[in-house]
């Protein structure tokens, strides 16, 4: 295998030049990974900490949110409101492997530290009755009861010998001395507030929430994940015996609620939005996902018929209707996972994960953009090259619909591909009629095709043969007449004939050239690149004839997007799974950080539109560089490879991001693309295709996912 290599030292350091750092700044769209949640007593003020950061508060019952600002260090991986002090609310914050415990008295204004855990918190309870009493577990640190507010803790030692990792705690409300507790062999049960306990050899496992019934406090619930156990469990004698519910035997629960009204809801971890409710005890159940998009719930608030639901992707939705119908509620939560992106002449358009699509016309503000689709679980957005309001959306089950008005309304567009689960989509720009689609393999039953094609701009499609390509396709590509299709395991195929037939094109790709996450091509220097999972990122000369390998100055190996810069055919853009992102200025020879201001944040997309450039994440949602001063002194037309063009006299030339930039600040004037300019990412999950052509006036835009994925509450 050849590996490229530095072409000179001067030639390295005038290309790596960096550009001043940045302010970046978020606004949405509204949605993120919720670790925590909790409803206080007057069913109106909601708080919520999401996974990446951040705590919010709403005061309108979780229509809207606000960030808590001065917060202690880390994120809030649990909040518990007192149930009898009002305004009195426990949160835990987590950092590195600890977790300190704070409370509030004034709506989150300011916290007082009250003890330190030594691993994650996951769990705070406050007795219903005897509000001084609480009890917080931490993950591998054990379960641990205060009975002066938390000044003081004592460790219930009794739970030590299961070496849990306790996710549930219920308190019988009608006597405190009585305890449950989620234990690695099952449900413990207590009658001296911890200190001993018995585990029922018929108790679940897996425990995510344990309620007991107000009106009968013999009968308790308890809902679990187990991938065999799973399910809601019941027992009626206190926990002594227990017996699952039939009828959602063997189904992962993530969260489990009791209402006043004897209501049971239960958010299914299925894969498929959807809450199960009962009005007889568990006996039968019926599902209510009418409006719900997030697919792994994980945390459930419930009073009277108000049902508030969080997850580890959408946000929060709400029901007003017992779960009959949901709405994507939390405008202000700043944590969404943008899944793809696409421009058009009035904006961008986005999906986030578990909370639909969204539309922006200045990046501050979001509106949410779902009309006429049936699922809102959008995978894959592309925009056509050609007719600047036309934009395609690829759908969990539903197909592919099309927009003709930037986004607001949609249609279904999937005529012999109604129920397929879409991974990807390509448009050729040479002729935008053509389209391409790859499936979710996960979705796949065996035989099924992989690909499907359409030569009437999305309104039919044909299956393409089963079998000509066996693997997930992570990215799509069409260039110069030619289809490319990386997979996830079976490197990299190429047609000439529409996708009637493949050959593989891997020779010189290396071993890591198997297993591939994003692709590009630079229609200025005819240059095709592919992002490896694990090796770095390969070059080809002659449209995937032969590879040429290089990870020189990558900060990792695992490339899930590229972008080509549309006027300089020098400059790439590429993220990076877990290690940030990256920029050469030689053509994929070697490589310098980039918006390394950024750390690690996971990065789906960016683009560059008239407010600057955008680069869409996962789990901060759309980052917007903030307006900074045009430098001042750039000079000179620079050099070859350099991003930076002709600036004020007297200078040194820039290596600024804008082709038209100098010396000095990153100007955020967006350069105008090639319409051939093409790059596609790996599908939904991990990078993007984006086809932004005619968008914005064609804005760059970049596909680009840097993975991070943080150990999940459960």
């Amino acid at each position: 295998m050849k590996r490229l290599t530095l072409i000179g030292v001067a030639l390295a350091a005038a290309l790596h030049v960096s550009a001043a750092e940045a302010q970046w700044q978020t606004s949405g769209p509204p949605a993120g990974h919720v670790v925590s949640m909790a409803m206080a007593p007057d069913a109106t003020t909601v708080w919520v900490g999401l996974d990446e950061g951040g705590l919010f508060a709403s005061h309108d019952g979780g229509v809207t949110f606000s960030a808590l600002t001065n917060l202690p260090q880390g994120n809030a991986t649990a909040i518990a409101f007192d149930p009898v002090v009002t305004g009195r609310v426990y949160v835990a914050f987590q950092s590195g492997n600890g977790s300190v415990l704070h409370v509030s008295t004034d709506g989150g204004a300011t916290f007082s530290q009250l003890a330190t855990f030594l691993d994650g918190v996951s769990v705070i309870e406050v007795d219903p009755t005897l509000s001084n009493r609480l009890y917080v577990s931490a993950d591998f640190a054990g379960t641990w009861r205060s009975d002066n507010g938390g000044a003081t803790f004592v460790g219930l030692d009794a739970l030590l010998a299961f070496d849990p990792i306790t996710s549930a705690v219920a308190v019988d409300p009608t006597n405190p001395q009585r305890v449950y507790l989620d234990v690695d062999w099952g449900v413990a049960v207590s009658d001296d507030a911890g200190m001993t306990i018995d585990v029922a050899s018929t108790s679940p496992l897996r425990v995510t929430s344990i309620v007991v019934d107000p009106a009968n406090a013999s009968i308790v619930y308890a809902a679990s994940s187990d991938s065999i156990d799973g399910g809601v469990h019941r027992s009626t004698d206190g926990g002594t015996t227990w017996a699952p519910l039939a009828a959602l035997a063997g189904q992962p629960v993530g969260a489990l609620a009791l209402a006043p009204d004897g209501r049971l809801y239960a958010a299914m971890l299925t894969g498929f939005a959807a809450v199960q409710i009962s009005d007889d005890g568990g006996t039968t159940w019926t599902a209510a996902a009418q409006g719900l998009v997030e697919r792994w719930p994980t945390q459930l608030e419930v009073a009277a018929s108000k049902v508030l639901l969080g997850g580890r992707h959408g946000g929060v939705h709400r029901s007003l209707d017992g779960a009959t119908s949901w709405t994507h509620v939390g405008d202000g939560l700043l944590g969404a996972f943008v899944a793809s992106t696409a421009l058009t002449s009035t904006g961008m358009v986005v999906s986030a994960e578990g909370a639909g699509l969204f539309r922006s016309s200045d990046g501050a503000s979001w509106t949410r953009s779902s009309q006429g689709l049936p699922s809102m679980d959008v995978h894959a957005l592309a925009a056509s090259p050609t007719s600047a309001d036309v934009v395609f959306a690829g759908t969990a089950g539903a197909g592919v619909f099309r927009s003709a008005d930037g986004g607001q309304t949609w249609s279904a567009s999937s005529t012999g591909a109604a129920d397929v689960t879409v991974h990807t989509l390509a448009i050729d720009p040479a002729a935008p009629s053509t389209m391409y689609l790859g499936t979710d393999q996960r979705h796949l039953v065996a035989g099924e095709p992989h690909l499907y094609k359409s030569l009437d701009g999305g309104q039919s499609w044909s299956a393409l043969e089963p079998g000509v390509i066996d693997g997930e396709i992570n990215a799509l590509l069409v260039a110069e007449g030619r289809l490319f299709a990386a997979t996830g395991d079976d490197g990299l195929w190429v047609s000439a004939d529409g996708g009637q037939s493949f050959a593989p094109a891997n020779q010189g790709a290396d071993t890591y050239g198997q297993y591939l996450l994003s692709l590009a091509y630079q229609p200025l220097s005819g240059r095709l690149f592919q992002g490896q999972h694990g090796g770095g990122l390969g070059r080809s000369d002659d449209l995937g004839a032969h590879w040429l390998v290089s990870d020189q100055g990558l900060p990792g190996f695992w490339l899930s997007a590229l972008r080509p810069h549309p006027t300089d055919p020098n400059v790439l853009y590429v993220g990076t799974v877990l290690d940030g992102m990256a920029i050469s200025h030689n053509g994929g020879v070697s490589f310098a950080p980039f918006a390394t201001e950024l750390g690690d944040v996971d990065v789906r997309a960016i683009d560059v539109t008239p407010q600057g450039l955008a680069i869409s994440t996962h789990g901060h949602g759309v980052l917007y560089e903030a307006p900074t001063t045009p430098g001042t002194g750039g000079g000179g037309a620079g050099g070859e490879g350099g991003v930076g063009g002709a600036g004020g006299e007297g200078g040194a030339g820039g290596a600024a991001v804008d082709p038209a930039g100098a010396g000095g600040s990153t100007p955020t004037t967006p350069p105008q693309t090639s319409d051939r300019d093409a790059a596609a990412g790996c599908g939904c999950r991990i990078g993007q295709p984006s086809f932004s052509g005619a968008s914005w006036l064609f804005a760059l835009a970049l596909g680009l996912g840097l993975g991070r994925r943080r150990r999940a509450r459960r």
